[in-house]
């Protein structure tokens, strides 16, 4: 448990991190046409704040988790709990809120920038560019495992609180039994 206690909690500061990251280049696909292709850009653009909102508490609630200690503890306080329960719910709903809205975003990008179109094709020259789905990939990857992690995160949690009430149950019904 305390190997994938470490892990989890490892992964998920990770994850935050390339989340954050995909954040920050997600409108970059659509920068240079953004007076060319004004909706998908506007679209684009509601998303990339919404997710940098999310990227961000999701790095803060989860170095929170790491400072006090959630990756090595044994026993969870009330801290403990709190934190690693805060992020578990925030990862796993921003993930499904990540995928939910960047599918529709990322097929719009494919039907913009048709690469059969000759229009395309001139500016992607002129552009030295290239037309690829690498960044909305990478948040729907990122997303998916954010979603595990946060659940075995959850379940870890789950498991100390357990661990934790069954403890303080024993502990009581010694101190009843010795009285």
């Amino acid at each position: 448990m305390k190997y994938l206690q470490k892990t989890v909690f490892i992964g998920i500061l990770i994850l935050s991190a390339i989340y954050l990251l995909f954040t920050l280049g997600l409108a970059t696909n659509v920068a240079l046409g953004s007076t060319r292709v004004k909706e998908l850009y506007d679209q684009t653009q509601v998303l990339n704040r919404l997710v940098f909102k999310f990227g961000l508490w999701a790095v803060i609630l989860t170095a929170a988790s790491f400072i006090i200690g959630n990756h090595k503890n044994e026993n969870f306080f009330i801290p403990n709990f709190v934190t690693a329960g805060l992020s578990s719910i925030f990862l796993m709903v921003i993930s499904v809120i990540t995928v939910i809205r960047v599918l529709p975003i990322k097929a719009l990008f494919l039907e913009t920038f048709d690469v059969t179109s000759d229009n395309i094709k001139i500016l992607i020259a002129l552009n030295y560019a290239e037309v690829n789905t690498f960044i909305y990939d990478l948040g729907i990857f990122t997303s998916i495992a954010m979603f595990i992690f946060g659940g075995l995160s959850a379940f870890i949690t789950i498991k100390k609180y357990s661990n934790k009430v069954k403890s303080a149950k024993i502990k009581k019904l010694s101190m009843e039994v010795s009285q």
